[in-house]
């Protein structure tokens, strides 16, 4: 038998192999070609490479700067990064520079209860019933329009401000002009996101709508198990805190294609994902990732205090603002905690509003010291020294 199968796999001197490929040298004439191969390719060939080395975590997240407020009232804040933005029902709107917190501008006839909007060219602001466009860079106005109700919420992207009302949306030029308007049947419960071309929404009763910020055409509404709280989205997932206290995950690109739910404690704020997992702060006093395909618990990690906002995801690490202030960095991985360079440690405080920016990094916390004086922290990370 064996014999057969060797014949059959045609070696060298087999009857088959001969039948197939007629060949006209010796077996020692082969042995020596294969020999001066092999001593050929040995003369080519290439030290083994090094392992590449791990890349350097950036640093620790850690406050920049602080500013006391003693003129305000009522404020609120914003940043895009490069800015950080405080408006105030008596003060007006005041922009600072994020690395360092230097007044850029000011306008102080815009008065404002409502945080504002910003992208990196522009500031939008909702001021003595309309709706305010300036230069992100000078603080010089660009467009104006009146409203005839008071919005909700207002988000700035590149090429247009978004102004939400309880059943509508306005999608407004950098000059004032309205793009369109849209009605949404359902009220709008949570904060919008913004995914690739789509604006997402959280309504009641209990679902998702989506609409296309070109066109301002409602492309989704989808039912929900559970009103949602908050709302992120990622690559086609919608992820929330709901009604009912559990943890929800949809996928929002394909309404009937089923979800996840886990029933947790009651979540704060909205979560945070990336493409592996979702991210989520708890009223337990912890922060949990989830998988994002199945909703499986990757992770858990207890917090000194509860968190103010849900997680926000830096890259490979979770910024988690507590309410006393504080604001803790996680690896997205694992959780654990990274600790600022600089051991900052804060007096009693409250936090009063929260505003963040990824790109560059930037966590300003608005809070209120026992004095009750409002103080403006920033968070960031540190430039390299040298």
């Amino acid at each position: 038998m064996t014999e057969r199968s060797s014949h059959r796999r045609g070696f060298l001197g087999s009857r088959y192999y001969n039948r197939v490929r007629p060949i006209g040298v010796t077996i020692p004439v082969l042995i020596a070609c294969f020999v001066t191969a092999l001593l050929a390719a040995g003369t080519h060939a290439q030290a083994p490479k090094t392992a590449k080395a791990a890349p350097t975590p950036p640093p620790a997240l850690e406050i920049l700067w602080k500013s006391p407020l003693p003129s305000v009232s009522a404020p609120a804040v914003a940043t895009n990064g490069a800015l950080v933005l405080l408006t105030d029902p008596r003060a007006g709107l005041f922009a600072y520079r994020g690395e360092d917190g230097s007044l850029a501008w000011s306008t102080p006839d815009l008065t404002s209860t409502m945080a504002a909007g910003a992208s990196a060219a522009h500031v939008a602001v909702v001021s003595n019933g309309a709706l305010h466009i300036l230069a992100a860079d000078t603080g010089a106005r660009v467009g104006r329009v009146a409203l005839d109700a008071v919005p909700q919420q207002l988000m700035v992207t590149p090429a247009r401000a978004l102004v939400v009302f309880e059943h509508e949306v306005r999608a407004f030029r950098p000059d004032g002009t309205l793009e369109w308007r849209t009605a949404v049947t359902s009220a709008i419960v949570t904060s919008t996101a913004v995914s690739g071309a789509l604006l997402f929404a959280g309504v009641r009763p209990a679902g998702i709508v989506a609409i296309d910020l070109a066109t301002g055409r409602q492309t989704l509404t989808m039912p929900t198990a559970a009103e949602p709280k908050s709302l992120a989205v990622q690559d086609g997932r919608a992820f929330f805190g709901g009604s009912d206290r559990a943890l929800f995950g949809y996928e929002a690109v394909r309404p009937g294609a089923g979800h996840w739910r886990f029933a947790l404690p009651e979540s704060v704020g909205k979560p945070d994902a990336d493409t592996r997992r979702v991210y989520f702060a708890m009223l337990d006093h912890s922060a949990r990732a989830l998988d994002a395909r199945h909703g499986n618990i990757q992770w858990r990690r207890e917090l000194p205090s509860r968190p103010a906002i849900g997680p926000v995801l830096f890259e490979d690490s979770l910024a988690v603002v507590l309410t006393t202030g504080e604001v803790l960095e996680l690896a997205a991985s694992d959780g654990k905690v990274r600790d600022p360079q600089s051991g900052t440690r804060l007096p009693t405080l409250s936090v009063k509003g929260v505003a963040v920016s990824k790109s560059p990094p930037r966590v300003a916390t608005l809070v209120k010291g026992n004095d009750d004086v409002f103080v403006l922290y920033v968070w960031g990370r540190p430039k390299p020294k040298g």
